[in-house]
């Protein structure tokens, strides 16, 4: 019994290196991206006019995206 609780110990100490070094690879490579969106967010002049220009560009992509996944659901029907 007391091997079986050694090992746990063991294995329950290397996860804990595993899952440390697991965050802080994630965490030292996502921070140029990080860094990026901070830069794009604070060189935005956020006045009513940006947000609503923001808003419309979004809105404008999602229906061109949408507009191209029917055209493409489209041209593979009628392929079938």
């Amino acid at each position: 019994m007391e091997e079986v609780k050694s090992a746990m110990e063991a294995h329950l100490d290397q996860m804990t290196d595993l899952v440390q070094k697991l965050s802080s690879e994630l965490r030292s490579g996502l921070r140029p991206a990080i860094d990026n969106f901070i830069g794009f967010f604070h060189a935005i002049d956020w006045k009513i006019n940006s947000l609503f220009s923001l808003c419309y560009m979004i809105v404008r992509w999602k229906r061109a995206e949408l507009r191209h996944r029917a055209r493409l659901a489209r041209e593979s029907n009628k392929q079938d």
